[in-house]
């Protein structure tokens, strides 16, 4: 991904088409969410915490394989279930600057930059245009929103409400462990006292927690839609993929 701030100096007469479809989000098992969003994605995905560095971020988990998305058919659709913010203004992406001021930035690297066809970024009087407005605010929102989604993991952190997800998946006598997923712990979560309780609710923690653990129940649709999507690719020949062959063989997102 190249990125590039959106100026009038720059920008001004170029143009920019909308992407059809999904392909940027194909090779990705998880994607970023924030807390506006997880009621909706927790409706038709799992929703999990990741671990980077000493901190946590909640995601949806989109594949149990890095680099495989099962919500992206192979055209580039995507072909059910909610579709994260993550993807949904590219291929404009907000960007923080040096000085810590969010920027509007588009993606070079995207192939929808033209100097003739699609939609212009500026007016001609030199004001962004109204669609390109819209994504700036969204994606002004999304940003916004990734700090009291920080905020909220931290607090679940702090309570020790944050577990490793072990996840096997089995097919005849093989089996697959996938790593680097974590959950909430909901024995802990059973016994915080009621000063935590209420510490956890005052920050829109305590229904991240709930939340996480209702998106549990789609874990064995995603495992379905996984072997699935492998069958069908050895059965067409047109890749080859390691998955479910192996004793104990390890996938691990906490290289992501």
């Amino acid at each position: 991904m190249k990125l590039i701030a959106v100026t009038a100096s720059e920008f001004a007469e170029r143009r920019w088409r909308a992407p059809q479809g999904y392909a940027i989000a194909a090779a990705d098992a998880v994607a970023t969410l924030v807390a506006h969003e997880i009621p909706r994605a927790v409706l038709t995905m799992p929703v999990a915490f990741i671990k980077q560095a000493d901190e946590f971020n909640v995601v949806a988990v989109q594949g149990l394989q890095p680099g495989k998305n099962l919500f992206v058919a192979a055209d580039g659709r995507w072909s059910h279930g909610y579709i994260p913010a993550a993807y949904r203004g590219y291929p404009f992406v907000a960007a923080t600057a040096e000085g810590g001021e969010q920027v509007l930035c588009f993606d070079e690297d995207s192939e929808l930059l033209s100097e003739t066809d699609g939609q212009l970024f500026y007016e001609t009087d030199g004001e962004l245009s109204n669609n390109v407005k819209q994504i700036a605010d969204f994606l002004s929102q999304v940003m916004q929103n990734r700090a009291l989604t920080k905020q909220m993991c931290g607090i679940l952190q702090q309570h020790n409400l944050i577990e490793p997800w072990s996840i096997t998946l089995a097919a005849d006598d093989a089996e697959q462990n996938v790593s680097g997923l974590y959950k909430v712990d909901e024995p802990a979560l059973k016994q915080l006292s009621a000063d935590a309780l209420k510490q956890l609710s005052d920050a829109g923690a305590l229904s991240l927690a709930y939340l996480q653990l209702v998106s549990t129940q789609h874990l064995p649709k995603l495992i379905e839609m996984a072997k699935a999507s492998v069958q069908a690719a050895q059965a067409s020949q047109v890749v080859e993929l390691d998955f479910l062959q192996g004793n104990n063989h390890s996938i691990d997102f906490s290289s992501l």
